[in-house]
């Protein structure tokens, strides 16, 4: 909602009656309103509703209603609750709080009233006073567009050449990774001693004490066949094959 006015000159008279008007704006909203609500509920309710209404409507509704101005130079359209930049030399600070100080109002910092400001559409001034003086002159920090994100243009051959550098610089990582590893395993090769190579005494030695121990499981096993099944001799003779049979696997 926006309380606008077409004349700079009257812009800040505008901004002093505001919150009268709006309180006054409230009265008048707020005495038929209580009556409404006392016919259809508790008067006391009533009263709470009301009064939470008026308070709302005034303080988060009326009073953030910011005033807008027409540069009378291009017609542009301007509204004050935008951040400025004080035109006094002795202070030159920014304003953000708009809502209580804009530019039609006075600075927050040095509480000086400013004479004139630049449009920020055709950058000519306009004057806030019957004066029209540009000795404390503001000008706005957020001009119309600036801050928005300007499209950029994106060129395909410089997007494609990115693309298959990227892809080198990954496969010579690749390869760099590869060759370390592999000078890794050389370095590992040299410094480790190669196994040992048996002499045929031991390779025979190994070889006689597997055997023997393939013939010492085989004749315990059929000694505890013959145990269980000394009754069955049917089963005695399947489970002795399998022992055998066992026995030529390890042969081989």
């Amino acid at each position: 909602m926006i309380t606008q006015t077409c004349n700079p000159l009257a812009a800040r008279r505008w901004f002093k009656l505001r919150a009268p008007l709006n309180l006054a704006f409230i009265l008048i909203v707020f005495v038929p309103l209580v009556f409404v609500l006392q016919s259809l509920m508790n008067s006391f309710i009533a009263d709470v509703i009301a009064i939470g209404i008026a308070f709302c409507g005034f303080f988060f509704v009326l009073d953030k209603r910011p005033i807008a101005i027409v540069c009378p130079q291009c017609n542009g359209y301007i509204e004050t609750n935008t951040p400025w930049k004080c035109g006094n030399m002795e202070c030159q600070k920014t304003n953000l709080k708009v809502g209580d100080f804009p530019v039609i109002n006075h600075c927050e910092h040095c509480e000086v009233e400013q004479k004139a400001f630049e449009c920020p559409h055709c950058r000519k001034p306009i004057y806030l006073g019957e004066d029209k003086l540009k000795t404390i002159y503001a000008t706005f920090t957020n001009e119309p567009g600036k801050n928005k994100p300007q499209r950029v243009k994106i060129d395909k051959t410089a997007e494609k050449v990115f693309k298959q550098q990227e892809e080198k610089h990954d496969l010579r990582h690749e390869l760099e990774v590869a060759q370390l590893k592999g000078d890794i395993k050389a370095a590992k090769a040299r410094i480790e001693p190669s196994p040992k190579e048996k002499t045929p005494f031991e390779e025979l030695d190994e070889y006689y004490k597997s055997i023997l121990g393939n013939e010492e499981a085989a004749r315990k096993w059929r000694a505890a066949i013959d145990k269980e099944f000394k009754d069955d001799p049917d089963e005695r003779m399947r489970r002795h094959l399998v022992v055998d049979q066992w026995m030529l696997n390890r042969l081989k």
